[in-house]
């Protein structure tokens, strides 16, 4: 059981900003780049690691999910984050059952960025806590937030309030059948746009991911727009030849149109 009083809400807020802060002085994830910044998710192989980072991706995403056919373990996300050149880039994207299993996978990882797709806002703030308290390290917790066809409910404007608070990043995906992630689908812009505004109105330090079957076509069509709201694009499926496969190419492309916007 959470306990939830006054003063533990209040230390774990402390602890959030001080998670929120520290950030601001890595130089992948620094608040104060008004440059958009580029994720590339779902990498599967050391061939594909080397382009996306070669090619400047800023963040790469590790997806231990085992319902994604993009899932690799957590010896093979060690082995792949020991040659990043960039330590600070790799992401650990997971879907947990509980705190103590998300705890042991991030323990497992050696990888302090974390991006979830499941856990509540309680739980975050349990595994929140746990990390501040037992590891001494400056992790950076990203919540996936499913957002589906048309206007956004009370519901899901209460959700992203709620998760936003306690997160370092809040990031939108695509929602199917309750799961965010993986389905090659776009957002709509101003739906996306509106869910970020509403993020920032409940935690300014936020970092605010656009997901969702990006393309580079996609960002020279609405990178303006994008980047007025958005810190992070993050590319996976649309960039492949087949699921899990990466097409350098399309890497190369999508990293340089960002960066050229």
């Amino acid at each position: 059981m959470i306990n939830t009083s006054k003063p533990v809400i209040n230390k774990i807020k402390k602890e959030c900003r001080v998670v929120n802060k520290t950030s601001d002085t890595n130089s992948t994830l620094n608040k104060h780049d008004t440059n958009l910044k580029i994720k590339i998710c779902g990498i599967t192989s050391k061939e594909d690691l080397k382009a996306a980072e070669n090619y400047g991706s800023d963040l790469i995403g590790f997806i231990h999910v085992k319902r994604s056919v993009r899932y690799i373990d957590l010896e093979k996300i060690k082995s792949f984050s020991s040659i990043l050149t960039d330590k600070n880039k790799g992401v650990l994207v997971l879907e947990p059952d509980n705190v103590e299993e998300a705890l042991n996978d991030i323990f497992n990882s050696n990888l302090t960025n974390i991006q979830l797709h499941s856990l509540s806002p309680g739980e975050i703030k349990e595994l929140i806590r746990s990390l501040f308290d037992n590891y001494k390290k400056e992790y950076h917790i990203i919540r996936a937030i499913g957002i589906s066809k048309g206007e956004l409910s009370q519901d899901k404007i209460k959700e992203i309030r709620s998760f936003a608070e306690f997160s370092s990043g809040i990031l939108f995906d695509y929602q199917h059948q309750g799961k965010t992630g993986g389905t090659g689908r776009e957002i709509s812009l101003s739906t996306a746009i509106k869910a970020a505004e509403i993020s920032r109105s409940s935690n300014p330090h936020l970092e605010i991911y656009l997901a969702g079957g990006l393309t580079a076509s996609r960002i020279k069509k609405e990178g303006v727009l994008i980047k007025e709201s958005f810190d992070f694009v993050d590319f996976n499926s649309r960039l492949e030849d087949y699921p899990g496969k990466k097409n350098h190419i399309k890497i190369k492309n999508a990293i340089e149109t960002v960066k050229n916007r």
